[in-house]
């Protein structure tokens, strides 16, 4: 939704709204507000993974259906751009599905770049459209706006810890190493200072344009403060990626999904021509508005499905592709359907349409902004190394200290230090991501991993207190890891290997102290290797929890008469 239109300068004041003062509020520029309490309620009822999936998938994806609506929809539009709605599907399905089939993550990385441009055009399209309804922009203004929507919003993934590691980690399969943390420190402070002096250069001209007369709607910048503040806040602010994402993408789908219907119904009412599809859908009706919501998370509900029903990994593969493709067709779509400077557009927004500002972008124009897709497509696909190398300890070591806020960057260093066997070094990395995410699902299930095997180490090592520490907190979510123990120390109990049968059954005492056949079986093993006072010890613990098993309380008597030499 870009513009550079030229429009009049005598917009009463009462038109700086796009529908109302409620409505903007409350789909545009203050929904955060609404938002955020929300996705807290939420969080005390659901993980955080099952939240980002409904938001994700009947959100996210849902949110594309409109653009294709449009695109395929209407038939005049449909035959003024023919070519590109054939053609681009094509071309971007086919490049999905084959980096998605070399197991390479190409396309996923030029979706998350390509998807800050997008959330921040949008940002620009808002402020382009309440300029134009007063009548207070021109092409420095309109520069000036997009320079500091495209400051903002990368700076604010520069500065996130969590969107920073993604980016880092994907860009690692194609050759790039992972810069020390020095480096990334150095690179915000230049980012930084470019976002000051934006801002600042912004704010200047403004007061120029106060100080020349000419007005500038106070809603753009309620609008530009909200969003950016929103997009660091869910970036900068919110350690677990997963909550950050689906607050900002909330915010981008009501905004989003509010202008398009805006949009179509301006049609209805002004294009004599609109087709029938779009007439019925968009007519003044409560009830339609329900079946587009509905056709949104029919469309959003395809992804799930897909991962319920698909199971064979190409499959999946194909599946995730396709998802990454209806991605990229939104982005693409949105590039030139909505743009402002058209007058059709204008007209449907309800702004004065003014004189035609440009032409539509020439065939060539066009062709050469597809280069810029295709060429680092080509760089991607010839540099990637695949995912074999990815996760070495030393690019893990390094992106953990570049993104030290990343709940993701230490796991991924945790799982590394884990399959090197450093397993004291992944339980420090697993704590330390818990820490941010306190229920992260990937730390918690390989920090018992982890404390289970580092506690066995300190266990044969003879650090008591750590091992108890370790095996405590792996005991203490898995449980039936006890149980396993025994069965392995009882077994090596019989075959008369007593050392590693207690060693397997210390383990399993510490692991769950409270589990009766653990503690009887390491007394029967101490006993037997020349211990009774330490068995005895357990005997008790053990006879103490089954105070109706007569064979315990036989153990208890039979090591108390060892011990007092009888």
């Amino acid at each position: 939704m870009t513009t550079t239109t030229q429009a009049p300068t005598n917009a009463p004041a009462t038109a700086r709204w796009i529908v109302g003062p409620a409505q903007d509020l409350l789909l545009f520029l203050c929904t955060p507000v609404l938002i955020l309490p929300a996705i807290l309620l939420l969080q005390q009822r659901f993980a955080s993974a099952a939240i980002s999936t409904a938001v994700m998938a009947f959100g996210a994806m849902g949110h594309h259906l409109p653009g294709m609506l449009r695109a395929y929809g209407d038939r005049a539009l449909f035959r003024r751009y023919r070519t590109r709605f054939v053609v681009a599907p094509v071309i971007l399905v086919t490049l999905c599905v084959a980096f998605a089939l070399r197991g390479s993550s190409g396309m996923l990385l030029i979706a998350y770049l390509w998807g800050v441009w997008h959330g921040w055009m949008q940002t620009y399209g808002f402020a382009r459209i309440y300029d134009a309804k007063v009548g207070s922009f021109g092409p420095r203004v309109a520069r000036w706006d997009f320079g500091l929507c495209a400051t903002w919003f990368v700076a604010g993934v520069v500065v996130a810890d969590t969107r920073l590691f993604y980016l880092l980690r994907m860009a690692g399969e194609f050759g790039f190493a992972a810069p020390g943390a020095d480096a990334v420190a150095a690179l915000r402070v230049g980012v930084i200072a470019t976002l000051i002096a934006v801002t600042l250069g912004y704010a200047a001209n403004l007061l120029a344009l106060q100080r020349a007369g000419r007005r500038v709607n106070p809603l753009k910048l309620l609008l530009l403060a909200t969003s950016f503040g929103w997009w660091w806040y869910a970036n900068v602010a919110v350690a677990d990626i997963l909550i950050g994402l689906i607050l900002f993408e909330i915010f981008h789908d009501v905004q989003y999904l509010s202008i398009v219907w805006l949009f179509n119904r301006g049609r209805v009412d002004r294009d004599p021509d609109v087709g029938g599809f779009t007439r019925f859908v968009f007519r003044r009706s409560w009830g339609l508005v329900g079946l587009y919501v509905a056709m949104v998370f029919a469309y959003g509900g395809l992804g799930p499905l897909a991962e319920h029903w698909v199971t064979s990994p190409t499959a999946i593969s194909i599946a995730t592709a396709l998802v990454t493709a209806s991605t990229l067709l939104h982005f693409y779509y949105d590039g030139f359907l909505w743009k402002v400077r058209e007058v059709t557009t204008r007209q449907s927004l309800g702004i004065d349409a003014g004189r035609e500002a440009q032409a539509a972008p020439l065939v060539t124009r066009h062709a050469l902004i597809w280069l810029l897709l295709l060429v680092p497509v080509a760089i991607l696909w010839t540099t990637s190394h695949g995912r074999a190398d990815r996760d070495s300890i030393d690019e893990a070591r390094r992106l953990a200290a570049s993104c030290p806020r990343s709940a993701e960057a230490l796991v991924t260093l945790g799982t590394a230090l884990g399959d090197a066997g450093d397993h004291d070094g992944s339980v420090t990395a697993f704590e330390r991501a818990l820490a941010l995410v306190p229920d992260h699902p990937r730390a918690r299930v390989n920090l018992v991993t982890s404390c289970y095997q580092a506690g066995r180490a300190a266990l044969a090592a003879g650090r008591g207190d750590d091992a108890r520490r370790l095996l405590g907190l792996a005991g203490a979510e898995r449980p039936e890891l006890a149980q396993h123990e025994t069965a392995e120390g009882y077994g090596l109990w019989q075959a008369r290997k007593l050392e590693d049968a207690i060693l397997h059954l210390r383990t399993a005492v510490l692991l769950d102290p409270r589990f009766p056949p653990g503690q009887l079986n390491l007394a029967l093993a101490l006993r037997d290797h020349g211990d009774p006072r330490a068995a005895l010890q357990h005997a008790e613990i053990g006879a103490g929890l089954l105070p109706d098993d007569a064979k315990a309380r036989q153990l208890v008597a039979e090591l108390r008469r060892l011990v007092e030499g009888r």
